[in-house]
């Protein structure tokens, strides 16, 4: 291991900015990180980097430690200066020092990221499954974040082609998040994909970590795409840092009486194009990210993702309570008109039924809107 990568993983899990990797790269030797505060000023990190500098350093075996964990992991640090550091990331306003990488990452492929809402619905999940299979198909690596919803909906797609599919995580490589999809992230690499990440092992996700990496995933892609979003969704964040690269973003449209889509098509109405006919947006993509033996490879069948699981209902529950547990389990979010049209039940019904759930803690409601409770 260079000792380019060995100053690269400690900078990166000091949080200092890729503009001071590339000022120590560029006008000093590497070592000189070790020289203390004066040079830490000189070389502009803040106080809270040089605190967290100071603790890496005064952990002597902390290097070697995260190198032995990369060697356990079978994974790999790209630096910034690195041949295999995906250009795509040096147009970010803060391009990451480095990436943590399991598996195989061919950054020079074209490539499509495809997000969205946790809590979608069944009309997103099928889109985001069905264009990610199809994309896949074609040759297209697609690009997401690895959460519930959307994101796995469009991993899932990708490897049911056998296709290459990247997620890029908002915690470190050995903090699987959400857990449940432990097994999905194993598949992705099996199926010569890769799991990305700027942070260092040991890191927990956090409120600010998991919006952070969304512009790691804009970054990696050539195209992006949202499937489905509230209007406060993290996928908008995706998709402002896509306009500031100057990166295409599509939408998938969506239903203007569904909160759900509130986000996507306000993306529409601020400019972004929306996909009208998958097969159609599929061939445009692969004429222009792909060579002309990819096109042959294309075929337009439809494709269907698996049935999501059947919800678990508790065994207390009556089959009106049932019926809308269900309900709010497999989308959540939603309001009692919508439960009273997607049950069938008449709104006394419903709405007793809620009250039932409410009080044993199944659902809760907030701004009139349920979702399941924290039982």
């Amino acid at each position: 291991m260079s000792n380019l990568r060995r100053i690269g993983i400690l900078l990166n899990a000091a949080g200092v900015s890729s503009k001071v990797f590339d000022k120590l790269y560029t006008n000093y030797d590497l070592n000189q990180i070790y020289d203390g505060e004066n040079f830490w000023s000189e070389l502009g990190l803040t106080f809270p980097q040089q605190n967290k500098l100071r603790g890496l350093i005064a952990r002597d075996s902390f290097i070697d430690d995260e190198l032995e964990r990369l060697e356990n992991f079978h994974a790999r640090f790209i630096t910034m200066f690195d041949p295999e550091y995906p250009a795509r990331l040096r147009d970010l306003k803060r391009p990451p020092i480095g990436l943590y990488v399991l598996g195989n990452a061919d950054f020079r492929r074209g490539s499509v990221a495809i997000v969205g809402t946790r809590k979608c619905d069944e009309y997103g999940r099928r889109n985001a499954f069905t264009l990610a299979a199809k994309l896949s198909r074609a040759g297209i690596i697609v690009i997401s974040g690895g959460a519930k919803g959307i994101d796995t909906a469009a991993h899932q797609g990708a490897l049911s082609v056998d296709g290459v599919t990247f997620a890029v995580f908002g915690t470190g490589l050995d903090k699987i998040y959400p857990t449940g999809n432990r097994a999905l992230f194993e598949k992705i690499t099996q199926k010569g994909g890769a799991l990305i990440s700027e942070y260092a092992f040991g890191t927990h996700g956090t409120l600010w970590t998991f919006p952070d990496r969304n512009r790691i995933v804009t970054g990696l892609a050539d195209r992006i795409i949202v499937v489905q979003s509230p209007k406060d969704g993290g996928a908008m964040i995706t998709a402002r840092d896509a306009k500031d690269l100057n990166r295409e973003v599509r939408v998938i449209p969506g239903s203007i009486n569904e909160p759900l889509n509130k986000g996507t098509n306000q993306l529409v109405n601020e400019g972004a194009k929306n996909i009208p006919d998958i097969d159609e947006f599929v061939a445009e993509l692969v004429h222009e990210l792909c060579d002309s033996d990819a096109q042959l490879q294309l075929g337009l069948e439809e494709i269907m993702p698996p049935e999501p699981e059947a919800p678990k209902i508790p065994a207390d529950l009556s089959d009106d309570e049932a019926k809308i547990y269900s309900l709010i389990q497999i989308q959540g979010n939603r309001t009692l008109d919508t439960l009273v049209s997607e049950s069938g039940l008449d709104l006394m019904t419903v709405n007793s039924a809620l009250m039932m759930l409410e009080s044993l803690g199944y659902v809760q409601a907030l701004g009139g809107r349920y979702s399941l409770g924290k039982i």
